[in-house]
């Protein structure tokens, strides 16, 4: 719960104000892979999986997908506009903006806040799928 709440906050803290096209290196579908914090390290547990998607719009969107121990699924979603200087990337989550660093090595990228001595490593991941549109009868 700690490594999610963790890997939330700083990902929803991680800010833009113009939406922008980034370029191809961000743009996709990641997987947060480990959580590094005040020189510990960790995996989320594997009934936990967080996502970040980048657009080519300049949009991000975070997704949480938990199974708790009694077998229910609890979902969150949230997100916002970003754009990419240099090595700077800078989000905007409603009012909030705030900026970050990052590199992508080897299909990997590693997003950190400047002093916090936090760090979150994601892998490319599969596309999310797009919720289907039925009809009403």
């Amino acid at each position: 719960m700690k490594l999610r709440t963790t890997a939330a906050v700083f990902l929803l803290t991680a800010a833009l104000a113009v939406p922008a096209y980034a370029g191809p290196k961000i743009v996709g579908n990641w997987q947060v892979v480990k959580v590094v914090a005040k020189g510990k390290s960790e995996a989320p547990p594997p009934q936990v999986k967080v996502t970040i998607e980048f657009t080519k719009k300049g949009e991000f969107f975070m997704r949480m997908v938990a199974k708790a121990p009694d077998g229910k699924v609890h979902k969150k979603e949230d997100g916002g506009t970003y754009k990419v200087k240099g090595n700077k990337l800078v989000t905007k989550v409603k009012k909030k903006v705030e900026e970050s660093t990052f590199s992508i090595k080897g299909g990997q990228l590693t997003l950190e806040k400047p002093g916090q001595n936090a760090k979150l490593i994601l892998k490319r991941a599969a596309k999310a799928a797009k919720k289907k549109k039925g009809k009403k009868k």
